[in-house]
């Protein structure tokens, strides 16, 4: 959710949920096509939902998220390499 930050949208955490073994597992070969270069390559893959509280703030809005707003069903993918550190590797619908 550090994106978010970045893009000065303030938010309100109201639920985050792992999608389970099998999801993870159905997303590796997303994960590794996506993100697998000659640097990092993805072996292993979670997904998370989430669910989120926009609040009225005076910040343009990035990824037409609006004021006011609850998001629900937002995924977010993270990836390692052999035990390594969780990367963040993307979010969204």
């Amino acid at each position: 959710m550090n994106d978010f930050v970045k893009w000065g949208v303030r938010i309100e955490n109201l639920k985050l949920t792992y999608l389970w073994d099998e999801k993870s597992l159905s997303e590796l070969d997303y994960c590794q096509e996506n993100w697998d270069t000659k640097w990092i390559t993805v072996d292993e893959c979670v997904v998370y939902e989430s669910e989120f509280y926009i609040p009225d703030q005076d910040a343009v809005m990035a990824w037409a998220f609006e004021p006011d707003t609850i998001l629900t069903w937002y995924q977010w993918y993270l990836g390692r390499s052999k035990g390594w550190d969780w990367q963040y590797l993307t979010a969204g619908y």
